[in-house]
């Protein structure tokens, strides 16, 4: 009797748990991310204020870059722009790190491009072992030989990974959406689309 009524504050804890833990891991992400937008322009608040005000910095940095984007889309704004990026460029080494930004940036924030195009099943790291990943580009050539980029990420953190290379025929589409590929290399696999779920 005693361990039923244990394991049922266990089970009620575990539960409890399950249902807390998700909110709590957002809403700690969503605040790093604010504290560290808000960080931005805080010296400039306290220089002007002369204290930190916390919101203001965050509004602030959104306007600041709200601003530049209407800036940009002006036509002297785009000439300015423009002038400054080919200047960027003739600069040894700050092109590469301004032209990968930019691709990348393009890449996740331009609603004419896709970030990544389709969940794929690849040999890695080694032949037989088969590992998720994203085709980030399939318009590749290399000495002749059409190849398809394909980025393995790291699990649990998806930010980090290994791009490579592969022929068309060494790659096993998948039947799922980015995002329910993205949820399962996430959640090192516990989560997967209902699908792929072994039945018995």
């Amino acid at each position: 009797m005693k361990n039923k009524f244990n394991k049922g504050y266990i089970n009620t804890f575990i539960t409890g748990l399950s249902a807390i833990l998700p909110i709590t891991v957002t809403l700690f992400v969503f605040y790093k991310g604010f504290i560290f937008v808000d960080g931005l322009t805080s010296n400039f608040i306290k220089a002007i204020f002369g204290f930190r005000i916390i919101g203001l910095g965050f509004l602030t940095t959104v306007l600041i870059v709200f601003a530049f984007g209407v800036f940009v889309k002006q036509y002297l704004g785009n000439k300015i722009f423009e002038v400054f990026e080919k200047t960027i460029l003739k600069i040894p080494y700050a092109q590469i790190i301004y032209q990968a930004v930019k691709e990348i940036s393009n890449s996740f924030l331009r609603k004419d491009k896709v970030a990544f195009k389709k969940p794929v099943l690849v040999d890695f790291p080694s032949k037989g072992t088969k590992s998720i990943g994203f085709i980030s580009n399939d318009e590749i050539n290399i000495s002749g030989e059409n190849r398809i980029v394909v980025f393995v990420p790291t699990t649990p953190n998806p930010t980090s990974g290994f791009m490579i290379l592969c022929k068309e025929e060494d790659i096993e589409y998948l039947d799922m959406t980015v995002n329910e590929a993205t949820k399962m290399i996430i959640s090192l696999g516990v989560i997967s689309p209902e699908k792929f779920k072994k039945t018995i």
